[in-house]
């Protein structure tokens, strides 16, 4: 077992890195919408190489949609109320480099339409995002 913090596949020491330019291993968070919902994430760096890894599971009354590994071979899993039968997608490219796509075209030609969210919208993401860095505490070893 490795202590507390101390990665054995680290390339580098982290004693090299100044704190303040550190990033968190891990990140969970769960928040409570307006709307009643609740929402969950949970964040690592801590899988070795070069490749990322996604999942995203979304739950609703008897929803439930779950997508996996969207860099690559993406698959969409869809469950809806009152079936126990799984709906499966497999699509043959990345969507975070579709949606970056259309975007750069959508600046190009100056034709929004196929913009799927507002600044705003993003905006409200940024917003959760940042409020969930600054409410982070670490634990360290010694305050256990």
């Amino acid at each position: 077992m490795e202590p507390l913090a101390q990665l054995s596949q680290m390339p580098i020491s982290e004693d090299d890195i100044p704190t303040a330019n550190r990033t968190n291993r891990v990140t969970s968070a769960i928040w409570k919408f307006e709307s009643g919902a609740v929402g969950n994430l949970v964040h690592t760096t801590l899988l070795h190489g070069w490749k990322y890894e996604l999942q995203l599971e979304l739950f609703g009354d008897g929803f439930y949609i779950y997508v996996q590994n969207p860099y690559d071979e993406c698959r969409i899993i869809v469950r809806k109320p009152g079936s126990e039968v799984e709906e499966i997608t497999t699509l043959m490219d990345d969507p975070y480099l579709h949606e970056v796509e259309v975007f750069i075209n959508a600046v190009r030609i100056g034709d929004k339409s196929k913009i799927a969210s507002t600044y705003a919208d993003a905006f409200k993401t940024f917003k959760l995002s940042w409020a969930i860095q600054k409410s982070c505490c670490v634990i360290s070893e010694s305050s256990n």
